[in-house]
């Protein structure tokens, strides 16, 4: 079968994020399992903004039509890049399905595909979250800038919805977002994310053992947090948690291993606190780099909390984690609390809560590691069984391929 896959974002020059991640992951199976797949991406972008307006944006923030207007610019740019690319595989390639991967690759596959004549491929379009709400969350957009962010980003999903003949979210509560917001009855398919289990099925080698030594040089507990550092996804909440923990003389280290635009808050509010010695910012780091950090921790948070109307959905973070066979702590929203069961495979805590994140962990630091090890092998049974990403792949072709 010959598969168009299509997204906004460019995994093949990023590969940072979950949906990037995903991409690659897709890819790599329907390729492996004997399809013939194409990736439409447009060329890494920023929204640019001439020097002389970047001054006058700093110098007063009200000046609020600045930032909409170039970021309108920069979304007409990735669609155009796209239905012009997509015209060109339309005649050189002739696609049986594609799989968009955002609502902006949608309706561009919907546009490319208007010129054309005869049987036309079926759009399968695929939401990783809430793209709207994302875009203000994830942006600098100040409060008078929102409104007309979510204008723009809702007519994107709502004409999104429309062109594709099929819709896959990875988690319920995406998929009851675009019933409630955009009155959207069609069936909707939820498939959780997957990982790749692979790397998490080989023994401890020397440069996991390395790397712990470097983390924590005074055999400290290496408590992980694998993110992007923006608001949604709760950082803060483990740091202000950590600050109750040291009073009470834990051995801990926290590694924050992620970029983004509340790094400079973060790392702020631990000189605050006074904590800012136990815990390393150590930036982005490759996804292909990453399985070591997961391996070589202790603990794997994920202390998300509801922002701009965004719950996280099913985190790679919180798979990785549990495929490492670790101890999984993550906020009882979104995807999370639909595939955690507390003191099973996981443990769930209360979002936006440090002082329950504090007391959880306090009660498994204290906890001889055997007493634990049943619920961290549940944890990495489970990855194993239901989120390898070939049997993920083979279930969204299917739900693609059907009428």
């Amino acid at each position: 079968m010959k598969i168009l896959l299509v997204s906004q974002d460019n995994s093949e020059k990023l590969n940072i994020g979950g949906k990037h991640i995903h991409q690659n992951l897709l890819i790599a199976a329907w390729r492996k399992q004997g399809h013939e797949v194409r990736t439409i991406f447009p060329r890494p972008q920023k929204i640019t903004m001439p020097i002389w307006t970047r001054i006058i944006f700093r110098i007063s923030r009200t000046w609020s039509t600045f930032p909409v207007f170039f970021f309108k610019k920069y979304l007409r740019k990735i669609k155009n890049e796209l239905i012009h690319n997509l015209h060109q595989s339309m005649t050189d390639f002739s696609p049986d399905l594609i799989s968009a991967q955002d609502p902006m690759a949608a309706v561009a596959c919907s546009a490319a595909l208007q010129p054309h004549k005869g049987a036309l491929p079926r759009i399968a379009l695929t939401l990783h979250g809430y793209y709207t709400w994302e875009m203000i969350n994830y942006g600098y957009y100040g409060e008078h800038n929102k409104p007309t962010i979510e204008k723009i980003g809702f007519e994107l999903e709502r004409e999104a919805l429309e062109k594709a003949n099929s819709v896959i979210t990875v988690d319920s509560r995406i998929r009851d977002y675009l019933q409630t917001q955009h009155g959207f009855t069609e069936p909707v398919d939820v498939i959780f994310n997957a990982i790749n289990i692979e790397p998490f099925q080989q023994p401890i080698n020397q440069e996991v053992m390395h790397l712990q030594k470097r983390l924590a040089p005074n055999g400290e507990k290496i408590i992980l947090i694998a993110r992007r550092l923006v608001l949604k996804n709760g950082v803060h909440v483990a740091i202000s948690a950590i600050a109750l923990l040291i009073p009470l003389k834990k051995n801990i280290r926290l590694i924050v291993v992620g970029d983004g635009p509340e790094s400079f808050n973060l790392q702020s509010q631990a000189k605050t606190l006074g904590i800012e010695s136990y815990i390393d910012f150590i930036g982005n780091i490759d996804h292909s780099d990453i399985h070591n950090y997961y391996r070589a921790a202790d603990i794997l948070l994920m202390p998300s909390i509801p922002s701009d109307g965004i719950e996280e959905a099913t985190s790679l973070s919180m798979l990785e984690g549990m495929a490492a066979g670790k101890l999984v702590i993550c906020s009882a929203i979104g995807g999370m609390k639909e595939i955690i069961i507390h003191k099973k495979n996981g443990y769930l805590v209360k979002s936006n809560n440090p002082q329950n994140l504090s007391e959880l962990l306090n009660d498994l630091l204290e906890t001889p590691p055997d007493q634990l090890d049943e619920v961290c092998t549940q944890a990495r049974q489970f990855a194993f069984d239901n989120h390898d990403y070939n049997s993920h792949a083979r279930k969204i072709l299917s739900k693609m391929s059907q009428n």
